[in-house]
């Protein structure tokens, strides 16, 4: 493989080699550390926060509706006005949720809409409960209105978990692509400094291999000259380096 080359030039390779080898791998780190940088940036400022906005939901609107059933069966008209502070509290939870970068918007516009369907409706049947008297005559059947609340209930909690899941979900994946970026970096230096020695293994063989060759020829040459031989004296050097 290196007969044809100088040996002033293998040996200049030998350092050659190890600076590339060393190039490659800091090069290498740099780009993987620049990346893992992007991934955990992305897992801290948009999987987890978005996961924890989505129980925080979850855990307002069951809140909400133990507000409500707390009113209605202690009959307390005044409790409901605390609804409308839990409402707003929910509302704005939803919408510190729009900055996040990974969330759908278009996701968070239907938790919206289908939350305040639901609480308009809930906190006019909770008061036509507590007060039967105020209702008038225009307002709709209360069965009917119950299991339309119940239905919008249901809905808005179903979509919510099923956000939390997909949150959940989203979060684990990106913590393990870091995991597997990390892993591959390692692979990849490991790689590179497997063939890095067995080529710097490779030219010191053949250098060891021709410094030994030239060093047995002049031992037989010294030989000679000591016998007095000075007639078949040669001296056989490869490539005359």
């Amino acid at each position: 493989m290196f007969r044809n080359l100088k040996f002033s030039l293998i040996i200049s390779m030998l350092p050659g080699l190890a600076a590339v080898g060393l190039i490659l791998i800091i090069m290498q780190s740099l780009w993987m550390g620049e990346e893992n940088s992007r991934q955990l940036k992305a897992v801290e400022e948009g999987f987890v926060p978005a996961l924890q906005l989505s129980r925080d939901l979850e855990e307002q609107l069951t809140t909400i509706q133990r507000m409500l059933q707390d009113a209605v069966m202690a009959a307390d008209s005044e409790a409901l006005a605390e609804i409308t502070t839990q409402r707003d509290k929910f509302l704005g939870t939803l919408e510190t949720s729009r900055s996040n970068p990974i969330r759908d918007k278009a996701q968070v516009d239907s938790i919206e809409a289908k939350f305040k369907a639901y609480i308009a409706l809930a906190t006019a049947t909770s008061r036509r409960m507590i007060d039967p008297d105020a209702a008038s005559d225009s307002d709709s059947d209360l069965t009917g209105d119950l299991e339309q609340m119940k239905d919008r209930f249901n809905e808005l909690r179903k979509e919510m978990e099923e956000t939390t899941t997909s949150d959940r979900a989203a979060m684990t994946g990106a913590f393990k692509s870091a995991t597997d970026a990390v892993e591959g970096n390692s692979r990849t230096v490991v790689i590179i400094t497997v063939i890095l020695l067995a080529l710097l293994t490779m030219l010191t063989a053949f250098i060891l291999r021709v410094v030994t060759r030239d060093l047995g020829e002049m031992t037989q040459v010294a030989k000679r000259l000591a016998d007095g031989n000075l007639t078949e004296l040669q001296m056989k050097t490869s490539g005359k380096n």
